[in-house]
C-alpha cells in the first residue's frame, strides 16, 4: 500500500526477490549479510507499518521494533551500521501520527542515554564504533570508484546483473519510482547508493563469495525500484513508464515489461538454482 502497489504486484516483487535473486543461495550460507539484510528490511517495513498506523500507541509500537531491528542489523555487520542513521531520519522525514519534535527528541534523549551509559561504564566508545573503525583501516575507500562500481555491476564473474538478473528491471524503473513516490522513494535510493559507493571503493568489492556478497543487504531495497514495471507487466490498468495515451505505445510497454519480467525471472531462477 505504501507504494500503491496491488498484491499481484507485490507478491510478484516477493517472488522475484526470493528466487530470482542471489537471496535464495545466501539464505543458506552462513554469511552475516544475510541476516543484516533481513533485520534491514524489518526495520523498513515496521517504519511503513509506523507511518500508517491510526494510533500513537501503534506507530510507537512499530517505531521500536524499527529501532531494534536497524541495531541488529548493525551488530550483525558492522557495515549496515548505517541503517540505524537511516531510520533516525526516516522517522522525522514521515513521522505518521506522532509529531516530529516528539520524534526527534526521542532520537536525541536516547542517544544521550547510550552515550551516558557507555561513560559511565567505562567504555571509550561503543565496540559497533570501534569494529567498524577498524574495518574502514583495512583497506576500505581507497580503491578507483568506477573501476569498483563497473566491477559490482557488470564484471562477468561477480556482476551482479549476471548473478540476480531482474535486477535489470529496477534500472529500468527506477525513474518512474522516483517520479512516482518522491520522498518515500528515498530510503530504497540511498541504501542502494550508499552499497555501491561504498563497496565500489573497496579493493576487495566482490566479498568472495557467490556473486557480489557484499551487495546482499541492498537487493530488497534495490528490487523495489522494479515496481513500475512489474506493475506494468501484470495489471491491465498500470500507468507505469512511459507515460502515454497512445494505445499503441502502452501497449507496447507492457507487453515490453512482460517479456523482460519472464526472461529476466527465469535467468534468475536458473542462476540460483545452480547455486543452491
Amino acid at each position: 500500500a505504501w507504494y500503491r502497489a496491488s498484491r499481484r504486484t507485490a507478491l510478484t516483487l516477493a517472488m522475484l526477490f526470493g528466487g530470482a535473486t542471489l537471496a535464495w543461495p545466501y539464505a543458506r550460507f552462513d554469511f552475516s549479510e544475510t541476516l543484516a539484510g533481513a533485520f534491514a528490511t524489518g526495520a523498513f517495513a515496521a517504519r511503513i507499518s509506523a507511518i500508517e498506523a491510526t494510533t500513537t500507541r501503534r506507530a510507537m509500537a512499530f517505531n521500536v521494533i524499527a529501532a531494534l531491528a536497524a541495531v541488529g542489523a548493525g551488530m550483525t555487520k558492522y557495515t549496515a551500521i548505517w541503517f540505524i542513521g537511516l531510520i533516525a531520519i526516516d522517522a522525522i522525514v514521515h513521522p505518521g501520527c506522532i509529531p516530529r519534535t516528539v520524534t526527534a527528541a526521542a532520537i536525541g534523549l536516547t542517544a544521550g542515554l547510550i552515550g551516558i551509559a557507555a561513560v559511565a561504564g567505562g567504555v571509550s566508545a561503543p565496540i559497533l564504533i570501534t569494529q567498524m573503525w577498524d574495518g574502514l583501516m583495512r583497506g576500505w575507500l581507497g580503491f578507483p570508484l568506477w573501476a569498483g562500481l563497473a566491477s559490482l555491476v557488470l564484471s562477468s564473474g561477480k556482476g551482479l546483473v549476471w548473478f540476480a538478473p531482474p535486477v535489470l528491471l529496477a534500472g529500468t524503473g527506477a525513474l518512474s519510482f522516483v517520479r512516482s513516490h518522491r520522498l518515500r522513494a528515498w530510503i530504497p535510493i540511498t541504501v542502494t547508493l550508499i552499497y555501491l559507493l561504498t563497496f565500489g571503493s573497496k579493493g576487495g568489492w566482490h566479498g568472495g563469495g557467490w556473486g557480489p556478497r557484499y551487495l546482499v543487504p541492498m537487493v530488497p531495497f534495490l528490487m523495489l525500484l522494479s515496481l513500475p514495471v512489474i506493475s506494468a507487466a501484470i495489471e491491465s490498468g498500470s500507468q507505469s513508464i512511459p507515460r502515454s495515451d497512445e494505445r499503441g505505445r502502452t501497449h507496447d510497454w507492457r507487453r515490453l515489461a512482460r517479456w523482460a519480467t519472464i526472461v529476466t525471472a527465469l535467468a534468475g531462477v536458473a542462476i540460483q538454482a545452480e547455486a543452491v
